[in-house]
């Protein structure tokens, strides 16, 4: 094979390049309060420097994530699980996905995303568990967002189980 970093976005020679760099932190803090309430988080970043022969690609993405979760035992056969949450992105690249078509100016994406739920897990019986929720996010672009799930859970034998799970999502 000829083909040496020298080459890279050139066209004397096709190669592809693709040049990643990426950072990621994540993170759980259990508040001092005195019910279970705990905040998680979690921040990412992407960076990307490519060549598709004579092509560039350059991309960044950041993504900022925190949730508030309270998680309680209710009786015996309840678990709720309650939270908020909210998620910011940005992206922006040198294709045509990140750029007015009118104008023909560069409008990296970014926006923030709220968001709320709540969830019973019900221990039917020492083999049977059902669990219920319901999300709420608020996109600006998409708008409002329900997001339903269940979940049946049956605890058979031998380390066996056997899941049925339903839901609606977005993203």
């Amino acid at each position: 094979m000829r083909w040496n970093k020298s080459y890279r976005g050139g066209d004397s020679l096709y190669g592809e390049s693709i040049i990643t760099s990426r950072w990621e932190i994540i993170g759980q803090y259990q508040l001092p309060v005195n019910e279970p309430l705990y905040f998680s988080f979690s921040a990412t970043g992407h960076q990307q420097d490519s060549y598709y022969g004579t092509t560039p690609y350059m991309a960044k993405q950041r993504v900022a994530f925190g949730q508030l979760l309270w998680d309680k035992p209710v009786g015996a056969a309840h678990q709720m699980l309650t939270g908020l949450a909210v998620r910011y992105n940005y992206y922006d690249d040198n294709s045509t996905a990140t750029i007015d078509t009118l104008d023909l100016t560069n409008q990296p994406e970014k926006y923030t995303i709220p968001g709320l739920f709540v969830q019973d897990e019900w221990k039917l019986s020492s083999k049977h568990l059902l669990l219920m929720g319901l999300r709420y996010d608020h996109h600006p672009i998409h708008k409002s967002i329900l997001t339903p799930r269940f979940a049946w859970k049956w605890s058979l034998k031998d380390g066996q189980t056997l899941r049925v799970n339903a839901g609606t999502g977005s993203g």
